[in-house]
């Protein structure tokens, strides 16, 4: 099988080449979920559809019936109106809609403040009927995805702020490499577009710059509270401190 996106993931998705390590984990974890509702209910596909957009989980290469699968969004519009699972055991035999035959059971994703965020669903081309256990599952799958929508919304947020703020705010991983610096980091160290966030020290005072490479090399070392002081590099015939 193989995950399928066929529309932006999330509500105000950044581009790739700008998304932040921890919003990018949380969006994959998202996308994962459909693959596991899929593969729990043994269907050959699965949606997680939001309001910005659809994720889908494709049709395995050996189904041949993949093109008879129902339109799963007719059906995500009654599965949203609830608070529970949407089964429709034989879609063909419900009046409600027009469709070829098949199945189909959506969960809704509600949050904490009661706002629905979209629907998880698995859908086969066959009439069936979900399994105690697959229905618990898929409910819990999706208070999972709501969980992880709404730790993308924070976590987007919490970038929105850190992006416009007018210190410098930056992020490293274990090991010392920089993994996000906001736009007035880049501003402070004199950064130019095509250099890379590792060039900071270029933006040190001559004077400074030893001491400063050695000192974050020592705390890379051994991370703990500490003060820097340091000048920055000329700019414009600016001095900073």
């Amino acid at each position: 099988m193989s995950a399928e996106s066929t529309a932006p993931a999330l509500p105000g998705e950044p581009q790739v080449s700008r998304v932040e390590p921890s919003i990018a984990m949380a969006e994959r974890a998202v996308r994962d979920l459909a693959a596991v509702a899929a593969l729990i209910c043994e269907t050959p596909f699965a949606s997680l559809s939001l309001a910005g957009g659809n994720i889908a989980w494709s049709c395995p290469a050996e189904r041949t019936d993949c093109a008879a699968l129902p339109d799963h969004r007719p059906f995500d519009e009654y599965t949203i109106r609830g608070a529970g699972l949407f089964e429709v055991p034989d879609v063909a035999a419900d009046e409600r809609f027009v469709a070829a035959a098949g199945f189909y059971a959506g969960a809704p994703l509600i949050g904490a403040d009661g706002r629905v965020f979209g629907a998880l669903a698995v859908v086969d081309s066959m009439a069936r009927r979900l399994k105690p256990n697959q229905r618990a599952a898929l409910l819990a799958l999706a208070g999972n995805a709501t969980a992880q929508i709404a730790l993308c919304e924070e976590l987007t947020f919490v970038r929105a702020v850190a992006d416009s703020a007018p210190v410098a705010i930056y992020r490293t991983d274990a090991t010392g490499n920089l993994t996000y610096v906001n736009p007035e980091y880049r501003k402070i160290f004199g950064l130019a577009p095509e250099q890379t966030v590792n060039d900071w020290a270029q933006g040190v005072h001559p004077e400074d710059r030893v001491r400063m490479e050695t000192a974050w090399a020592e705390f890379c070392r051994r991370p703990r509270p500490v003060r820097f002081e340091y000048r920055t590099e000329r700019n414009a015939g600016a001095l900073r401190y």
